[in-house]
């Protein structure tokens, strides 16, 4: 596991990354936070986003997709994500404040965004009991 120490003191989000070519954007504002990540070439079936508590799993499965075409001859290609059959995988460790329940998530013009909506600190106050010595 990577830690960035910027973001880690600033977004409270550090990742696990693997061999893959996901290259993201973490983005904070009053409201909430946002992860974007660039997927060129990618299908909405072919990226699984799983939470499990405050860690977060983007995976993407490339396919053959564009390549296996009846009208074309493929050449050569860089609009892809990554390598054809490789899975693309990156792991977030969300901050305490994130609410789970209302997170979500959008694939269009080859941007996955992530929006992580805050939530405001669960404060409460303590009330002091008096104990009589006996």
């Amino acid at each position: 596991m990577y830690f960035l120490p910027k973001l880690w003191t600033q977004f409270a989000i550090n990742y696990e990354r693997t061999d893959s070519n996901m290259r993201f954007e973490v983005i904070e504002n009053k409201e909430d936070y946002k992860i974007q990540a660039i997927l060129v070439g990618v299908d909405m079936e072919q990226v699984n986003i799983d939470r499990e508590d405050h860690l977060l799993t983007i995976a993407v499965n490339i396919d053959e997709g564009h390549i296996k075409n009846e009208q074309y001859q493929l050449l050569w290609s860089e609009f892809s994500a990554g390598p054809v059959g490789q899975k693309l995988e990156r792991k977030f460790r969300l901050p305490n404040n994130i609410n789970l329940d209302e997170i979500e998530a959008t694939l269009a013009n080859g941007v996955l965004s992530i929006k992580l909506p805050k939530q405001a600190p669960n404060k409460q106050r303590i009330a002091l009991k008096s104990v009589l010595a006996s």
